[in-house]
């Protein structure tokens, strides 16, 4: 619209007067994007909404193979996360999500058939290790938290929100993780 003002605005009025029957106001008024701190951040949520639509998609086709016998929007409705793993019951990872590479550095393809335990280095706490196994084996969700290391080696404390997830003949783990401070 501002290049059609312009172009107008540049007339004469002998021109303009020619013209001016054919032009007819908006029937909506359009606010020009004056702040891009305002603008980003609900492209940002159009995005995290776009990211959450097509991981649950991926997801749900695990629960229709395996069926499952869990509610997929509610979890990832009510919990934060960034990145989100899928183990089979022999925490060996079967899938993950664009959050994990992001927060990782580690591609989809390197994680595939490893447990989380390349994540894991000289800070990481075995006490937090065991913690959280025993916990596996209890078959129920908790909450926990674990120093990781990304791939380029620096650590980062993950706090992890872990789903079991039982189909029919068949147990896998969602965990959902977050980067904490």
């Amino acid at each position: 619209m501002m290049c059609l003002d312009i172009k107008l605005s540049s007339l004469s009025k002998q021109d303009y007067q020619k013209i001016s029957k054919y032009l007819k106001p908006a029937k909506i008024t359009l606010t020009p994007l004056l702040c891009w701190e305002y603008f980003f951040a609900e492209y940002q949520k159009m995005l995290k909404r776009g990211s959450m639509i097509s991981e649950l998609r991926d997801l749900k086709k695990f629960s229709k193979k395996f069926r499952w016998n869990f509610d997929l929007d509610n979890t990832l409705n009510t919990y934060s996360y960034q990145a989100l793993v899928l183990t089979d019951n022999n925490q060996k990872i079967i899938w993950v999500n664009d959050g994990f590479v992001e927060m990782t550095g580690y591609n989809k393809s390197f994680a595939m058939n490893q447990s989380s335990s390349f994540l894991q280095g000289k800070e990481t706490s075995p006490g937090s290790i065991i913690r959280i196994r025993k916990k596996i084996m209890l078959n129920a969700p908790f909450k926990d938290e674990i120093i990781n290391y990304r791939k380029n080696g620096s650590i980062y404390r993950c706090e992890l929100q872990i789903f079991p997830v039982f189909g029919d003949r068949s147990l896998h783990f969602l965990a959902l993780e977050r980067e904490i401070a």
